[in-house]
């Protein structure tokens, strides 16, 4: 079954794009490191069957997009081409539940 969602005349919601400074500030191997401790929280989380099997291959996935936003190389654009964000992740459903735990693990 397929999932009805709303997307207004004007597109997807766009969010303030965060600072191009920070890669500048924290260099790959941080931002590798953060999403590892990120996704080793992840691990012990009840969102944890949203994600892949392979949790260091998703980390990397994930700092690898983070830094072509913040201002580093397009490592992920490279890799997987435009990030597509919204599509690529609308097969999860995220319950209220769901969405407190990850707000959770995001701090």
């Amino acid at each position: 079954m397929q999932r009805e969602l709303y997307t207004p005349a004007s597109g997807p919601p766009q969010g303030v794009a965060p600072s191009r400074e920070i890669y500048a500030a924290m260099g790959a191997d941080n931002i590798y490191a953060m999403c590892a401790d990120f996704y080793t929280e992840l691990e012990r989380s009840a969102i944890r069957p949203l994600f892949p099997a392979d949790m260091p291959a998703a980390s990397r996935k994930t700092a690898e997009f983070l830094m072509g936003i913040i201002g580093g190389p397009p490592i992920y654009a490279q890799k997987y081409g435009p990030p597509r964000m919204r599509a690529r992740h609308l097969k999860f459903a995220i319950d209220e539940p769901a969405r407190q735990v990850s707000g959770w693990v995001a701090l």
